[in-house]
């Protein structure tokens, strides 16, 4: 159902898994990344923290839990996630790219560039990668450098990606 966009149907279906199976940690980062579609953070974080304490060695729920925290300004807490997720699976690149923009907000703006080349190294076809770092750019006051990535991202995906709009997971 959610491959198929049909979200609202998906986030019922993993609902009635976790109702039929309420320790179901799997159930709960899925659950907990579609809210994070949705932009409802608070419960994203509920699920997204349930899985992590079912399933502590479930890397996407540590990065569904660190999403969840940054969409909330949560971003000391955030990183903190985050920087486990990526312990965890360093070749995650949605980890990574997720750390950058929380380092990128607190300001960290070398170490925000550098998760998101390492994110671009795993993954260089993703244009909202290159948003992110386009927007470590664009804070760090590097017009020059905001410009080249955008339009190499604009490159990848000339008809999707918002990319006037700041980034997608902001």
């Amino acid at each position: 159902m959610r491959a198929l966009g049909r979200l609202d149907e998906a986030a019922d279906q993993y609902r009635t898994a976790i109702a039929l199976k309420p320790d179901f940690p799997q159930a709960h980062c899925n659950l907990s990344a579609l809210l994070i579609e949705r932009d409802l953070h608070g419960a994203a974080l509920e699920h997204a923290t349930r899985a992590v304490e079912l399933m502590p060695e479930l890397a996407e729920a540590h990065v569904n839990r660190g999403a969840a925290l940054a969409r909330a300004r949560r971003s000391a807490e955030a990183e903190v996630a985050l920087r486990r997720a990526v312990v965890m699976r360093p070749d995650n690149a949605q980890a990574l790219s997720e750390l950058g923009g929380v380092l990128a907000e607190l300001g960290r703006l070398d170490e925000a560039k550098a998760c998101h080349l390492k994110a671009l190294e795993l993954d260089p076809s993703n244009p909202f990668f290159h948003l992110r770092l386009r927007d470590a750019h664009l804070l760090g006051g590097d017009p020059a450098g905001c410009e080249a990535v955008c339009r190499h991202a604009v490159s990848l995906a000339p008809r999707s990606a918002p990319y006037g709009a700041g980034s997608p997971t902001s």
